[in-house]
């Protein structure tokens, strides 16, 4: 069960990672000067950093490593198994800056990291594919 939810959530991932990588524009000029390009960077993001966590829960399970009490405590858990580990640290903190900072976030600052987002949670992914 917890595998299939996993191959689920990893095609949802890819599916939505193909979208952004088409909306992200080339440069941040064209990225600042449209804000429903902008709006929906930061949907996808949230969505992908969302799904991986889910990911990560079921991986706990999965590899029967424990009952995970908080998302920091499924990040530990995973520690050992994911050299990405720290990636996915950074992106939770940065999904809850898109979910609670909304109003304060700099578009300067969601194109940089969604420039580099593609490349990040490809290596995850490939990590998860390997324990599977």
């Amino acid at each position: 069960m917890a595998y299939d939810r996993i191959i689920n959530r990893i095609a949802f991932i890819q599916t939505n990672l193909r979208l952004l990588e088409e909306l992200i524009p080339s440069n941040i000029e064209l990225y600042i000067n449209n804000r429903t390009i902008q709006l929906a960077t930061e949907r996808l993001l949230q969505i992908e950093i969302e799904a991986i966590m889910d990911i990560c829960i079921q991986l706990v399970g999965y590899l029967n490593l424990g009952i995970p009490n908080s998302e920091t405590n499924i990040l530990d858990l995973l520690e050992e198994k994911l050299p990405s580990v720290d990636k996915l640290r950074e992106l939770k903190k940065f999904r809850n800056i898109l979910v609670h900072q909304y109003i304060e976030i700099e578009p300067q600052k969601i194109f940089n990291h969604a420039s580099k987002f593609s490349d990040d949670l490809k290596i995850i992914l490939r990590e998860i594919n390997k324990l599977l």
